[in-house]
């Protein structure tokens, strides 16, 4: 069972990562879908959201200024170093359906300029669902790399800051 700050509402919260001091959260949520937050394709997409960490409570609660109400940003990371804001999105301009993403993190919690994850990640298909090792491999699910089939599991490792090598992570995870 899960201890300390909670935050459930009637919306669709996903996916959580909480900054390495444990002051500051950031999660996926659906916007409420009332008038002027259903994009003009009719869906209520996902957006990320940010607090900070009080005791048992999350305070100053707001939205990334990276969030559209035309397209799903979600599935937060950050990377092991907490420069970076990770996380994937259909937004256009991308290589594929959904991309893998990142943003330098601000100083307020914010984040800045959005850049498509450097390296061989993305690909035509789909790619979501980011997470980081401990040695900084980044592993992610995709439908775009040769796989068993549906959304496998693969590992891509950093070097000078960018994505290579994306291997399959294989049986019995895929």
């Amino acid at each position: 069972e899960f201890a300390g700050p909670q935050k459930n509402s009637k919306l669709n919260e996903g996916p959580i990562c909480f900054s390495m001091d444990g002051k500051r959260v950031y999660y996926t949520r659906d916007f409420e879908g009332k008038k002027g937050e259903v994009g003009a394709d009719g869906m209520t997409h996902l957006g990320i959201f940010t607090a900070t960490v009080k005791g048992d409570k999350w305070v100053d609660e707001k939205e990334l200024s990276i969030n559209n109400k035309e397209y799903s940003v979600g599935h937060p990371v950050i990377s092991n170093s907490g420069k970076y804001l990770i996380f994937s999105s259909d937004k256009p301009g991308g290589k594929g359906g959904t991309d893998i993403y990142r943003a330098k993190i601000l100083e307020d919690g914010d984040v800045g300029e959005v850049e498509n994850l450097p390296g061989e990640v993305n690909t035509k298909g789909n790619e979501l669902f980011p997470s980081i090792g401990s040695n900084n491999e980044l592993y992610s699910s995709s439908n775009g790399h040769e796989s068993f089939g549906g959304l496998d599991v693969f590992m891509a490792v950093v070097k000078a800051d960018v994505y290579l090598r994306v291997v399959n992570v294989g049986f019995p995870v895929n």
